[in-house]
């Protein structure tokens, strides 16, 4: 089980750059789906324990690890095969 994962729909799947729905938005102010979800975040409260301030060595760190899921729902992404998997 991972601690978080976070991503946002793809706005075409053009070959080349595959700009997300919330990158999309943050970019050009419009809106690219409608009323649908933007970007999702997934926290796994269940298994790990998280800290806020001073984070303990037996605690994850929710302020980083929220950064690292949110720059992925911003576009910050990874893919060698592209949008379609």
């Amino acid at each position: 089980d991972s601690l978080a994962s976070a991503g946002s729909p793809y706005v075409s799947n053009l070959p080349g750059f595959f700009r997300t729905v919330v990158q999309h938005k943050l970019l050009t102010g419009r809106d690219a789906n409608g009323s649908k979800v933007d970007g999702t975040i997934s926290w796994n409260f269940k298994d790990y324990s998280w800290g806020l301030d001073d984070v303990s060595d037996e605690e994850y760190d929710f302020a980083g690890t929220a950064i690292h899921e949110l720059m992925h729902a911003f576009g910050f992404l990874s893919s060698l095969e592209g949008p379609e998997g």
